[in-house]
Protein backbone atom coordinates (compact mmCIF):
# COMPACT_ATOMS: atom_id res chain seq x y z
CA UNK A 1 0.00 0.00 0.00
CA UNK A 2 1.03 3.46 -1.14
CA UNK A 3 1.49 6.27 1.27
CA UNK A 4 -0.15 9.57 0.66
CA UNK A 5 1.67 12.74 1.51
CA UNK A 6 0.15 14.43 5.23
CA UNK A 7 -1.59 11.26 5.63
CA UNK A 8 -0.92 8.27 7.96
CA UNK A 9 -0.50 4.34 6.85
CA UNK A 10 -4.01 2.55 6.61
CA UNK A 11 -3.94 -0.13 8.58
CA UNK A 12 -2.10 -2.86 7.04
CA UNK A 13 -3.14 -5.96 9.04
CA UNK A 14 -7.34 -5.73 9.14
CA UNK A 15 -9.00 -6.93 5.55
CA UNK A 16 -10.70 -3.85 4.65
CA UNK A 17 -14.34 -3.93 3.05
CA UNK A 18 -14.81 -2.58 -0.49
CA UNK A 19 -15.07 1.55 0.03
CA UNK A 20 -14.28 1.71 3.92
CA UNK A 21 -11.37 3.21 5.08
CA UNK A 22 -9.89 2.00 8.92
CA UNK A 23 -7.60 4.19 10.57
CA UNK A 24 -7.14 3.77 14.37
CA UNK A 25 -8.23 6.12 16.67
CA UNK A 26 -4.53 7.55 17.17
CA UNK A 27 -3.77 8.24 14.09
CA UNK A 28 -7.46 10.39 13.77
CA UNK A 29 -6.77 12.54 17.03
CA UNK A 30 -9.26 14.43 18.31
CA UNK A 31 -10.70 16.05 15.10
CA UNK A 32 -11.86 14.34 11.74
CA UNK A 33 -9.26 16.04 9.68
CA UNK A 34 -9.27 13.64 6.53
CA UNK A 35 -12.26 14.33 3.80
CA UNK A 36 -12.85 10.45 3.73
CA UNK A 37 -16.30 9.50 3.67
CA UNK A 38 -16.63 6.85 5.64
CA UNK A 39 -14.40 5.73 8.71
CA UNK A 40 -14.37 2.98 11.17
CA UNK A 41 -12.84 4.23 14.50
CA UNK A 42 -11.80 1.23 16.59
CA UNK A 43 -9.26 1.65 20.08
CA UNK A 44 -5.73 -0.11 19.93
CA UNK A 45 -6.21 -1.80 22.89
CA UNK A 46 -9.52 -3.40 21.77
CA UNK A 47 -7.65 -4.50 18.46
CA UNK A 48 -4.54 -6.23 20.02
CA UNK A 49 -7.09 -8.40 22.25
CA UNK A 50 -8.63 -9.54 19.07
CA UNK A 51 -5.61 -10.01 17.39
CA UNK A 52 -4.17 -12.43 20.62
CA UNK A 53 -8.00 -14.15 20.32
CA UNK A 54 -7.06 -14.97 16.12
CA UNK A 55 -3.77 -16.21 16.81
CA UNK A 56 -5.18 -18.70 19.52
CA UNK A 57 -6.89 -21.80 18.32
CA UNK A 58 -9.20 -20.97 21.52
CA UNK A 59 -12.37 -19.02 20.82
CA UNK A 60 -12.67 -16.42 24.08
CA UNK A 61 -14.94 -14.14 25.19
CA UNK A 62 -13.39 -10.27 24.36
CA UNK A 63 -14.05 -7.72 27.25
CA UNK A 64 -15.26 -4.16 26.73
CA UNK A 65 -15.87 -1.08 27.28
CA UNK A 66 -15.71 0.81 24.24
CA UNK A 67 -19.47 1.80 22.58
CA UNK A 68 -18.27 4.04 20.53
CA UNK A 69 -15.96 1.08 18.53
CA UNK A 70 -16.67 0.13 15.09
CA UNK A 71 -17.25 -3.09 14.44
CA UNK A 72 -13.97 -4.65 11.75
CA UNK A 73 -14.45 -7.12 9.52
CA UNK A 74 -11.34 -9.02 11.81
CA UNK A 75 -13.85 -9.31 14.58
CA UNK A 76 -16.68 -11.41 13.05
CA UNK A 77 -16.97 -14.86 14.61
CA UNK A 78 -16.10 -13.75 18.30
CA UNK A 79 -18.27 -12.95 21.45
CA UNK A 80 -17.39 -9.43 22.25
CA UNK A 81 -19.06 -8.92 26.22
CA UNK A 82 -19.81 -5.24 26.17
CA UNK A 83 -20.10 -3.01 29.17
CA UNK A 84 -23.93 -1.55 29.75
CA UNK A 85 -23.13 0.46 32.60
CA UNK A 86 -24.21 -2.17 35.02
CA UNK A 87 -22.97 -5.72 33.81
CA UNK A 88 -21.64 -7.32 30.54
CA UNK A 89 -23.60 -8.37 27.63
CA UNK A 90 -21.52 -10.77 25.33
CA UNK A 91 -22.49 -10.37 21.64
CA UNK A 92 -21.70 -12.40 19.00
CA UNK A 93 -20.60 -10.73 16.07
CA UNK A 94 -21.79 -11.55 12.38
CA UNK A 95 -20.89 -10.13 8.61
CA UNK A 96 -23.99 -7.66 8.62
CA UNK A 97 -22.99 -6.23 11.80
CA UNK A 98 -19.71 -4.49 10.33
CA UNK A 99 -19.87 -0.87 10.15
CA UNK A 100 -22.33 -0.28 12.96
CA UNK A 101 -20.88 0.61 16.80
CA UNK A 102 -20.94 -1.39 19.68
CA UNK A 103 -23.35 0.32 21.48
CA UNK A 104 -26.05 -0.34 18.67
CA UNK A 105 -26.66 -3.82 20.63
CA UNK A 106 -26.38 -3.18 24.03
CA UNK A 107 -29.50 -1.27 25.51
CA UNK A 108 -27.81 1.21 28.13
CA UNK A 109 -31.05 2.50 29.55
CA UNK A 110 -34.01 0.70 31.50
CA UNK A 111 -37.18 2.10 31.12
CA UNK A 112 -39.44 1.84 33.93
CA UNK A 113 -43.24 2.45 34.00
CA UNK A 114 -45.50 3.08 37.21
CA UNK A 115 -48.60 1.64 35.56
CA UNK A 116 -49.42 -1.37 37.28
CA UNK A 117 -48.86 0.69 40.97
CA UNK A 118 -51.21 3.42 39.88
CA UNK A 119 -54.27 0.62 38.86
CA UNK A 120 -53.88 -0.52 41.95
CA UNK A 121 -54.59 2.58 43.80
CA UNK A 122 -57.56 3.63 41.69
CA UNK A 123 -59.30 0.04 42.46
CA UNK A 124 -58.81 0.55 46.48
CA UNK A 125 -60.19 3.86 46.64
Amino acid sequence: MGVVKGKPPLIEKNPQPFGVILRSEEELGKGNKYNDSFILRCPHHLLAKIEKVNMKEEKEIIVTWSLASSILPTMVGHTIAIHNGKEYIPIYITDPMVGNKLGEFVPTRHFMSYESTRKDTKSRR
